[in-house]
């Protein structure tokens, strides 16, 4: 009973800060680092469909701003437990394949705006 007392206390002395610094400093600013990057990505790639380097019509620039625009909705609820959990099926895989298949197809810019 007073090792169980005891592992509690040091859970709760060494754990309980650990999570909380988790939760209330690394995650924020980690979501804000990764959503800004994604800002930054995806205001590019349109930058270069306005200036004409790419055209608005192309399938994988479709692709690419679909996905970027994903990620800044999924970015905000971000969490590393998230892709733990995460199971994707069939369905998507295949989709997410033929994405790839079309972006590794595309112009070199697109690629280098994909892989950023």
């Amino acid at each position: 009973m007073k090792s169980l007392l005891e592992f509690c206390i040091w859970f709760v002395c060494l754990g309980l800060p650990i999570q909380l610094a988790y939760r209330w400093i690394f995650q924020p600013l980690a979501i804000k680092k990764l959503s800004y990057k994604v800002y930054r990505v995806r205001d590019g790639l349109r930058l270069m469909a306005i200036r004409g380097a790419i055209g608005q019509n192309d399938k994988a620039f479709r692709v690419i701003d679909r996905y970027c625009n994903a990620s800044v909705h999924v970015v905000r609820s971000f969490d590393f437990a998230d892709v733990l959990v995460t199971d994707f099926d069939a369905t998507s895989n295949a989709q997410s394949e033929n994405d790839l298949k079309l972006i590794k197809e595309s112009k070199a810019e697109l690629r280098a705006k994909f892989t950023d």
